[in-house]
């Protein structure tokens, strides 16, 4: 199933995708309806990243200079199926548990999750590539003279 998807995702991300799923506020969001949303979701959004059959990370980067009080974040680019599809995760890192709620202290401290994916095709879109006109050499160009 998709319940291990459902685990790499932030707190945060959990708690919209548990928002989503439930009919009322006063319910728990239920894993059949969880597992139905996301393979839902991801199909739609993330075409050939459910159910492939190998993955490797190409490259990973983060900001080596972080804004202060901001969640640090990580993009890496995953290729899968040998690199027939490519993917951008976009990876935040949990906070540090700070007192606040208690289900917050869920043992994930400092870990690595995914906010968003989204595919990367390598340029390889069917999208028109903008065409860019090379600069006229300074000989070439009319330079407009001061009266």
């Amino acid at each position: 199933g998709h319940e291990g998807a459902y685990h790499l995702f932030s707190r945060a991300r959990r708690l919209q995708i548990d928002d989503s799923v439930r009919t009322d506020m006063r319910e728990s969001a239920r894993p059949e309806r969880i597992e139905s949303y996301l393979g839902s979701f991801l199909s739609k959004t993330c075409p050939g990243i459910i159910n492939h059959d190998d993955h490797r990370i190409v490259t990973s980067l983060t900001d080596p200079d972080p804004t202060p009080g901001r969640i640090p974040t990580m993009i890496c680019r995953v290729a899968i199926n040998g690199g027939l599809r490519h993917f951008t995760f976009s990876l935040t890192r949990q906070s540090t548990f700070d007192g606040g709620d208690p289900r917050d202290n869920d043992g994930y401290e400092r870990c690595w999750f995914v906010w968003s994916i989204k595919p990367d095709d390598d340029g390889k879109s069917k999208r028109k590539k903008q065409s860019i006109k090379p600069e006229k050499p300074l000989l070439e160009r009319k330079i407009p003279v001061p009266a």
